[in-house]
């Protein structure tokens, strides 16, 4: 488990990035315009990788439990929208009349 969390490409590029911001370290201009250009992928890479590496197995074997899931996170957002919805609303009527 170590191993593969040390030679992960992001954990090494990060560690190579935090080394040469904290050295201050002044790159050429023609790196730093390519360093500019990847980046812009730098967060769909990510995302990608740690997309690529889910198991999803162990979502089929809980499907019940996902959906009650599911159901109660959206109707407890619904709850504390209408909430404080309520809240805001009484509270503004009540700063109106004073």
């Amino acid at each position: 488990m170590l191993k593969s969390i040390i030679t992960n490409p992001l954990i090494i590029a990060c560690i190579l990035g935090g080394g040469i911001n904290y050295l201050d370290f002044t790159l050429p201009i023609i790196t730093l315009n390519l360093l500019k250009i990847l980046s812009a992928s730098a967060l769909p890479m990510g995302l990608l990788s740690i997309g690529f590496s889910l198991d999803l197995s162990s979502v089929k074997e809980a499907k019940a439990e996902l959906i009650i899931s599911f159901c109660f996170e959206t109707s407890s957002y619904a709850f504390i929208y209408v909430f404080n919805w309520n809240f805001i609303f009484h509270l503004a009527q009540f700063y109106y009349l004073l």
